[in-house]
């Protein structure tokens, strides 16, 4: 399975290292994605934290990991360690999470469109074409 991803995210130009990745619970992550959200760089920091954790292999469960990366997306250092050292956007993250179970998520990736259309696992580039086209037009004919 990790080959099959491997070559097809390699055909899209992504260098994916499963062999290096370390498993780690994502919580702390997410709530330095929703930091940075704050400040637009939601995708920014969600680039980043995939970067580090299926390319280069870091613990993106550990705080010094979590707070370089959210420095060199342009987050305040003074931030990322108030944020690691609370709660702070816990109530956030457990929305997500319930969100995503409510909708029928049983793992990643799990992509959803326009709070309607899901592609679970990692399709083939036409399913998500497909995908993206039939939400677009719902959206379209609705706006």
């Amino acid at each position: 399975m990790h080959k099959n991803v491997t070559d097809m995210a390699k055909e899209n130009g992504l260098d994916y290292h499963f062999e290096k990745a370390v498993l780690a619970n994502s919580y702390h992550a997410h709530r330095i994605i929703h930091l940075a959200k704050k400040y637009k760089l939601g995708n920014a920091a969600e680039e980043r934290i995939f970067k580090a954790y299926f390319t280069e292999g870091k613990d993106i469960a550990g705080q010094q990991t979590l707070l370089d990366l959210g420095k060199e997306i342009g987050l305040e250092e003074k931030e990322i360690k108030e944020v690691l050292n609370s709660d702070k956007y816990g109530d956030d993250v457990r929305a997500d999470i319930e969100e995503a179970q409510k909708i029928g998520v049983r793992g990643v990736p799990f992509f959803v469109f326009n709070r309607q259309y899901a592609v679970s696992g990692a399709q083939p580039v036409e399913i998500f074409t497909e995908t993206l086209n039939k939400s677009f037009t719902d959206w379209k004919n609705k706006n």
